[in-house]
Formats: C-alpha cells, sequence, structure tokens
C-alpha cells in the first residue's frame, strides 16, 4: 500500500473514531490484527462491542465507500473478532457497523456516514 493510501487510511478512521466518540461511543481499540485480517475500530456502544470498519473515498466514481463492506469482508470481520475478543475484552454482544466517509479535497469537506449493525 503506499504511503499516501496509508495516511488516508489512518485520516479516515481518526476521523470515524471522533465522530463515534462524539455520538456517546467508547473506545477500546484500533488496527486490531489475527491471521483473518483487521479490524479498524473497536468501540463500545453501551454494553454492545461494536466492530468497526471504516470505509473512505475521495470519488463516488466506482460507488459509495459503504458499497465496498462486501458478505466476504463481512465474514472476514467476525473470523478476526472471534480470533481478538479474548486479549481486548470479553463480550457476546456485538455488532458490526460501517463509517463511510466521502472526502472533497476541493472543499476541504467530509461526509460522514454512519450505518448500525450491517447484516452479516
Amino acid at each position: 500500500m503506499s504511503t499516501h493510501r496509508k495516511q488516508l487510511g489512518n485520516f479516515g478512521e481518526r476521523l470515524a473514531k471522533e465522530f463515534l466518540c462524539r455520538k456517546g461511543y467508547t473506545f477500546i481499540a484500533a488496527g486490531m490484527r489475527s491471521r483473518f485480517g483487521e479490524i479498524d475500530l473497536l468501540m463500545k456502544d453501551r454494553d454492545l462491542i461494536v466492530i468497526v470498519e471504516v470505509k473512505l473515498s475521495t470519488s463516488e466514481q466506482f460507488g459509495r465507500p459503504e458499497e465496498r463492506v462486501t458478505w466476504k469482508k463481512r465474514q472476514k470481520l467476525l473470523r478476526t473478532w472471534w480470533s481478538v475478543r479474548e486479549r481486548v475484552v470479553k463480550a457476546s454482544r456485538y455488532r458490526i457497523d460501517v463509517v463511510s466517509i466521502l472526502i472533497n479535497s476541493e472543499a476541504k469537506t467530509a461526509r460522514v456516514r454512519h450505518f448500525q449493525n450491517i447484516e452479516t
């Protein structure tokens, strides 16, 4: 992955974390890795663990960012969660959310959308 893409990804994750914290979520961890993949953000919403996939794009030319979270990606997130959960927090209740960020670099704005409990 290029340095620019990595920086953009890190920016998106920071933006998503701040967005969710303003909504009352509690930050647990970022970049949780296992042999199955990576969880961008792990948050807590009341008594529920929230696995957050962050999708950032600078254009909708190839679709909206949230449309890139496929069934296969959701399954990968679940496998990753089951392999790392004992390391972080012992909780059985969880959901998967997507934070979609569309950056307009000319206007220096970002549209952030939060999709809760996406289907698995």
